[in-house]
């Protein structure tokens, strides 16, 4: 469910919360453009991720920011809506003055059948994803792994999920895996804590994320 009233909703407990983000603040066709020519020069763009035996092979631009291959994306104007954002979530999960500093840590680029594996943020408190190119027809939202051993044991846990309500997140609990249902121009966030993957289907439109770690002061 896209939470345009800035509700937390929690995924096996965890605080997240999907809002939007206006696509006319900032200059979003200039991002895309840059990160679209990056991607056309090299589909699979990995100096992270790639030991194991399940190997992301998308586009991204994590550890490897400084290679002169690729074109620098210029998030400066996205970084002042995304200040707005953070301070909004913050909000909602406390009632005490804090203070914060983030960085955007990575953007990710696919339209090819992929992978990226599974993985925490850290060095960071909470973390934020805003799908600035996304097709909720052709592509998969952030995928949530259940943290706990008794995933998958429940007894008769289709029962259980029909009684509890299928689409509510609060009975994540019950699942090995959770999604929030996703569009353009959502911005969703979450305790780095909470690992995630992502999984790609080939599509006509080009999935772009950006990535963005939190740490409160």
């Amino acid at each position: 469910m896209n939470n345009t009233n800035n509700k937390i909703k929690h995924v096996f407990g965890m605080p997240t919360l999907v809002t939007s983000l206006d696509p006319t603040s900032y200059d979003k066709k200039k991002i895309i453009k840059t990160i679209s020519s990056n991607y056309k020069k090299q589909k699979i763009r990995n100096l992270w991720g790639n030991k194991g035996f399940f190997k992301t092979d998308i586009h991204h631009s994590l550890d490897d920011e400084l290679n002169n291959k690729f074109k620098i994306v210029n998030y400066s104007k996205l970084i002042i809506c995304y200040n707005k954002l953070i301070k909004t979530y913050l909000s909602l999960l406390t009632n005490k003055s804090f203070s914060y500093n983030f960085d955007i840590v990575n953007y990710t680029a696919v339209k090819h059948n992929s992978y990226m594996a599974p993985h925490l943020h850290i060095n960071s408190d909470f973390s934020m994803t805003h799908y600035i190119s996304f097709d909720e027809k052709q592509h998969v939202p952030t995928i949530f792994l259940n943290p706990y051993f008794f995933s998958g044991l429940v007894k008769d846990e289709e029962k259980i999920q029909n009684f509890m309500g299928k689409n509510d997140s609060i009975n994540s609990w019950t699942y090995p895996e959770w999604m929030h249902p996703t569009k353009e121009n959502d911005v969703m966030f979450f305790p780095s804590a909470l690992k995630h993957y992502a999984r790609n289907t080939d599509s006509k439109k080009l999935r772009i994320v950006i990535s963005v770690n939190i740490r409160v002061n």
